[in-house]
């Protein structure tokens, strides 16, 4: 996976107070359930708390290093992006990946 930057971002100020956010196993737990499920895009987890963090210096950036970020985490748990889909309103993100679990090789 190619890196565009996310471990400048990981190591900032603000990718600390991120981390707190993004590393909670309860909060990767429920990543996966989302996409194990295909309910909404992982993002939609964690809007409302990094929200509370209010806003960042570029929100566009924060966005896009957050949702690399997401995708490095779910890729570790077996899944990979699928498509993009709609954030709930007030969710800090307006769009996001949708995971789905890596496909199984076939076997012969």
């Amino acid at each position: 996976m190619r890196d565009f930057g996310l471990k400048a971002y990981q190591a900032s100020q603000r990718g600390q107070l991120v981390h707190r956010i993004i590393a909670d196993r309860e909060v990767i737990r429920d990543m996966v359930a989302f996409s194990r499920h295909n309910i909404a895009p992982a993002v939609d987890v964690i809007g409302p708390q990094i929200a509370a963090l209010g806003a960042a210096k570029d929100d566009r950036v924060d966005r896009q290093q957050i949702g690399r970020w997401i995708a490095e985490i779910l890729e570790k748990e077996g899944f990979v992006p699928y498509r993009n889909a709609r954030v709930r309103p007030g969710r800090f993100f307006k769009t996001g990946k949708v995971f789905r679990e890596k496909p199984k090789p076939s076997t012969p």
